[in-house]
């Protein structure tokens, strides 16, 4: 009987030890899977990421991107070939379990750094049980066979180097429930020093108050730094700098052909940014296209009011660059007091080919004025105080002629003002100005301003083209600037707009180039929201 009673005993207590143990590694498990979802894959970002590409679902954004007429012509190539490599094999990848990627895997980050050319990105993920096996499996499908993976030791910590069949190498590093993958293992090293010292881009303070913040159920987020402005003054020829960066992020959608960006710009009030101006702006009702020459091929507009802020920025920038005397600052100065003495409305920027200069481009400044006449007459004045002072020489006035119309062509003294408010920075310190149409038109050259009033003349407006009247009827009916760009031509001269434009779709211009730029910048309650629309022109505007 005791020994019926033991045995029964022994049973009941392996039974219960069984359910115990399988009931803590159950928890284990469930823990283990908690925090993998809880890492914070932003905390191996490194601190000199210039873009970060959240990924909430990618298997979705992939499937997305499948059905874009730009998939079958390498264009992911072109911005990333990580990305590019992982796209070409993610159907493998997901199809590997009968349950496609895990929810920790299924949420990635790529992050780009300089000098930004295609191979300088980085992929994160995290690892749920069992998905180590998975990349491992996936990496090995797409070895070189004839080399074998080579481990580097870094501060302790292990890099996987697998030549793959591409001629290419893959540094990858994990941790439990983490894993990054680059084709540049200096990168990886800068994974592993983000992690084990702290340097990650959450200790931007910038960036680690809002990368949280709620987000909307898009595909993905683009977080995009601004350039780094260097600002200072020249003193024992030494240039003090100060690095004013700001940051703004898109949630990212895709319609058709386009890319659609809805973002949030974030920088503090004291930061020297273009988005800080747009601030003290008063909104714009959309430009009208029978202002504007059809063969227009970058335009914006900005509002008239406070033309000082936009000023107080781009002379920082400016003066900070390039060499500029006393003579020509104080034109700067004076000329802008006239235009704000005589100017209403908005500022329209327009580069633009024309029937006879195809292959040359033309830059032209439009300014609406309250009164034309008062204006013209104030302006002779504002040259008469120069010539009689003798602080610039005299280069006279011209006379335009077109449709048997004579208008006469103002030559300015050397100022930067045109530079400074359309952001075409190399268009020099030569100006001219004619009155037309009830408007100030100003260009660095006199044949960008006969070619403005010979297409006007000839009904050869933009807004008869069907693509642009497109492009236009995305844009709300006011804001505080707007633009429109083809990116192939913006991409022949970079150095014309680098204040309107992130320096990232620079970064990766043989992406971008086949792409209309527009974009829609808004303030509410002293937040600006710009909105960029990338529209693949090869399908909807052929080149």
């Amino acid at each position: 009987m005791k020994h019926k009673l033991f045995t029964k005993a022994t049973v009941i207590s392996v039974l219960v030890l069984f359910f115990l143990f399988a009931g803590i590694y159950y928890f284990a498990k469930l823990d283990a899977a908690e925090k993998s979802l809880e890492t914070d894959l932003f905390a191996f970002v490194p601190d000199n990421a210039t873009a970060i590409l959240e990924a909430n679902d990618i298997t979705e954004l992939v499937s997305e991107l499948d059905h874009q007429h730009f998939k079958g012509t390498d264009q992911m190539l072109k911005i990333s070939r990580l990305l590019s490599f992982l796209n070409a094999n993610f159907e493998g990848l997901v199809n590997s379990t009968a349950h496609g990627l895990s929810p920790q895997m299924n949420k990635i980050l790529v992050s780009f750094h300089e000098p930004g050319t295609d191979m300088d990105q980085i992929i994160y993920c995290r690892l749920a049980d069992g998905d180590q096996k998975r990349i491992n499996a996936f990496i090995q499908s797409n070895f070189a066979t004839n080399y074998a993976p080579r481990l580097f030791e870094y501060k302790g910590e292990t890099i996987r180097i697998y030549p793959l069949n591409s001629n290419n190498f893959l540094a990858c590093y994990s941790r439990p429930g983490f894993f990054a993958m680059s084709y540049q293992k200096k990168l990886i090293e800068k994974v592993i020093d983000a992690y084990l010292y702290n340097k990650s881009i959450l200790n931007d303070p910038l960036f680690s108050s809002f990368h949280n913040k709620k987000k909307n159920n898009d595909l993905a987020r683009l977080y995009i730094k601004m350039d780094q402005v260097q600002m200072g003054e020249a003193k024992n020829d030494t240039i003090v700098r100060s690095r004013l960066n700001y940051w703004t992020f898109f949630d990212l959608k895709i319609s058709g052909d386009d890319i659609c960006l809805s973002g949030t710009s974030f920088d503090n009030d004291s930061c020297i940014s273009f988005t800080n101006a747009l601030k003290q702006q008063t909104p714009i009702e959309i430009y009208q296209g029978k202002y504007l020459p059809a063969g227009s091929y970058f335009i914006a507009q900005t509002a008239a009011s406070n033309i000082q802020s936009i000023f107080n920025i781009t002379a920082k920038i400016e003066y900070s660059k390039n060499t500029y005397t006393d003579d020509i600052k104080e034109c700067d100065t004076t000329f802008l007091q006239f235009v704000k003495e005589n100017i209403r409305g908005q500022i329209t920027s327009c580069m633009f080919h024309s029937k006879d200069t195809v292959n040359k481009e033309n830059a032209i400044m439009i300014v609406d004025l309250n009164d034309p006449e008062r204006a013209e007459i104030s302006l002779n004045n504002f040259l008469l105080k120069y010539r009689t002072l003798g602080i610039s020489p005299y280069a006279g006035n011209k006379v335009l002629y077109a449709k048997n119309k004579r208008y006469v062509t103002y030559t300015l003294p050397a100022n930067s003002l045109f530079a400074q408010l359309t952001g075409f920075t190399e268009s020099g310190t030569q100006e001219y100005i004619c009155f037309y149409r009830g408007q100030m038109i100003i260009s660095p050259e006199i044949k960008s301003l006969s070619s403005y009033i010979q297409a006007i003349d000839n009904s050869e407006f933009i807004e008869n083209d069907v693509s642009y009247k497109d492009y236009l009827s995305r844009f709300a009916p006011s804001s505080n600037f707007v633009m429109l760009a083809d990116m192939k031509q913006v991409m022949l001269r970079p150095e014309y707009y680098t204040r309107l434009i992130p320096g990232f779709f620079f970064n990766y211009k043989a992406f971008f180039e086949n792409f209309i730029f527009s974009a829609q910048y808004t303030c509410v309650e002293n937040i600006i929201y710009p909105n960029i629309t990338l529209t693949y022109k090869a399908i909807s505007r052929p080149s």
